[in-house]
């Protein structure tokens, strides 16, 4: 009999910090390559920006870091959009992850691999509808978590 871990949430360590503002950096430094006219304000409005940068293919799917950091800026935005959802370390049957947690509950979003899942199997991306979905699925179902 096998048994399953319970995710144990804790604050990001300094390293994930790091990792995240470099993988930040990156992201910046592609908006100022390819649209000098708009910065990344870390709110929902980039959702718009994250979407250009879809729809003009600059990420190969391969382009792990580059998918990462735009995972991240999703992570950013969604944060501004739904109240009582926070950046935080999980450690689960899976591993250890930065993920989005909404409140004090198990409900976990994995946004960092969100997009890059996406690009790699050659899915669409709407980043405008996939923030719509995941608050609409907090708000209706982060009771069944607590």
């Amino acid at each position: 009999m096998t048994q399953e871990m319970t995710a144990e949430f804790q604050p990001l360590p300094p390293s994930a910090l790091e990792y995240m503002q470099a993988r930040r950096a990156q992201l910046h430094a592609l908006v100022a390559d390819n649209f000098s006219d708009r910065e990344l304000t870390h709110t929902a409005e980039d959702f718009e920006l994250l979407q250009r940068i879809v729809d003009a293919n600059l990420l190969e799917a391969e382009d792990v870091a580059g998918w990462e950091a735009m995972g991240i800026a999703f992570g950013d935005g969604l944060t501004t959009m739904v109240p009582g959802l926070a950046w935080a370390q999980v450690t689960d049957q899976y591993g250890t992850d930065a993920v989005l947690r909404y409140q004090a509950t198990t409900l976990q979003i994995g946004v960092v691999t969100m997009l890059r899942k996406r690009a790699e199997a050659n899915e669409e991306i709407n980043v405008a509808h996939l923030a719509q979905w995941l608050k609409a699925f907090i708000e209706e179902k982060a009771h069944e978590y607590r």
